[in-house]
């Protein structure tokens, strides 16, 4: 799993079982290493504006990197559940 954002300086590939490395393309170093799932990473793609990087997992967790500070938005909270329904 590779993807490049959008501008080309940047590269996320799969690191390890439950995480991604973050490439710096212009110096070809390492930038991080973005870890947060427990599951396997099956997904990660910069959206358009490359400012950030959305990852999902095996485990059903999705993260929304801010790439600048390199931390992780969790899945947003879900909306209320239905009632039972004995509730109904």
């Amino acid at each position: 799993m590779v993807d490049v954002e959008p501008v080309g300086e940047q590269a996320v590939v799969r690191h390890g079982r439950d995480g991604v490395a973050l490439w710096d393309l212009q110096k070809g170093q390492l930038v991080t290493n973005l870890l947060g799932h427990r599951g396997t990473v099956l997904f990660a793609a910069f959206p358009p504006d490359g400012a950030r990087l959305v990852t999902m997992a095996h485990d059903g967790t999705a993260l929304l990197w801010d790439v600048e500070s390199l931390t992780a938005d969790p899945d947003p909270a879900p909306s209320d559940p239905a009632p039972p329904e004995d509730e109904r």
